[in-house]
């Protein structure tokens, strides 16, 4: 999320919202805590761009960045958001070594050793990561589980992620075609 100079003028006039922004930045450092900003305006206000500039603020402070632009078609597509999450994470996942991966397993699936089979059923791409991985049971990765189990083991997914990483700044542009189950979380 880092568009050409020519395509990005100075940012002017949100000093409002980029104090917010520090503010919640500062609340992840000091004390570990997340939270939701919500952006939202009218179509040309300036949100999209308001974005990339919080990310940018975000990654200066050593923050993970997972940016994901929705589109119409995400909104039939259940989990959408978390499996465009899941893929622009696989892709910085892919450059780490042999042993920061075992280590990334290990945190993943604290606390939940079901985590990975599910991160595994919505992305298959984890399957290089996970490959050895099954549910406590033994059973498939692929098993069915239900909507309310599948939302608090992503939660736990996410929550170890911001751990691991320490700090991850998730940031969905276009909400507004938000697919239901993603939505639940």
């Amino acid at each position: 999320m880092n568009p050409s100079p020519l395509h990005n003028p100075p940012f002017t006039g949100r000093s409002r919202e980029i104090k917010v922004f520090r503010s919640v930045l500062a609340d992840l450092d000091e004390q570990g805590t997340g939270c939701c900003v919500l952006v939202r305006g009218l179509p040309g206000t300036g949100k999209t761009r308001l974005l990339a500039e919080f990310g940018a603020l975000a990654q200066s402070r050593g923050k993970t960045l997972l940016y994901v632009s929705l589109s119409p078609p995400m909104r039939q597509k259940p989990y959408g958001i978390i499996t465009s999450i899941l893929d622009v994470y696989l892709s910085r996942v892919s450059a780490y070594s042999s042993q920061k991966r075992t280590a990334l397993r290990e945190a993943l699936s604290r606390g939940a050793e079901e985590v990975i089979p599910v991160v595994m059923r919505l992305h298959p791409g984890y399957a290089k990561i996970f490959s050895s991985e099954r549910s406590a049971s033994g059973e498939s990765p692929h098993r069915a589980a239900d909507g309310d189990r599948i939302a608090e083991l992503l939660r736990v997914f996410l929550s170890n992620l911001a751990l691991f990483e320490q700090g991850v700044v998730i940031m969905f542009d276009d909400a507004h075609y938000c697919d239901p189950e993603s939505l639940r979380m």
